[in-house]
């Protein structure tokens, strides 16, 4: 995710081919991939927007019951994460839940799951301006 956020052409073209298929990826690369989006290695959230809407979309291509146990985690380490920037991050959190609604409405009965995502990401408590 970090070379397609950066735009790198075969990372992107990579993403769409992920978002694409359905049940042909393994569930930890897609993990990393969507979890790339929401927290880092350091478990600092902060949202990649670029290309979320083409990650989360490849939830499609691991099975329903990975999909859910895989939000389940990523919410759980955002709940656990602080914010990686101390000022506020309003304008990043509203793209990031518009590639979620984007995705649940590219499939909604496939990507429902999503919401519990949606709903975390909405509770977040934001850094303030200073």
């Amino acid at each position: 995710l970090q070379a397609a956020d950066g735009s790198a052409g075969k990372a992107v073209t990579f993403l769409i081919k992920l978002s694409r298929e359905e049940n042909k990826w393994p569930a930890a690369l897609v993990e990393g991939i969507i979890t790339e989006c929401f927290v880092n290695d350091e478990n600092k959230w902060r949202f990649k927007t670029e290309r979320a809407n083409e990650a989360l979309q490849g939830l499609r291509s691991i099975q329903a019951e990975d999909r859910a146990a895989l939000i389940s985690r990523l919410v759980d380490r955002l709940h656990a994460s602080t914010p990686k920037y101390q000022w506020s991050m309003d304008n990043d959190r509203r793209q990031i839940l518009r590639a979620i609604d984007d995705a649940i409405a590219s499939d909604a009965s496939g990507l429902a799951a999503l919401n519990v995502l949606k709903s975390a990401v909405s509770n977040l408590e934001m850094p303030k301006d200073e």
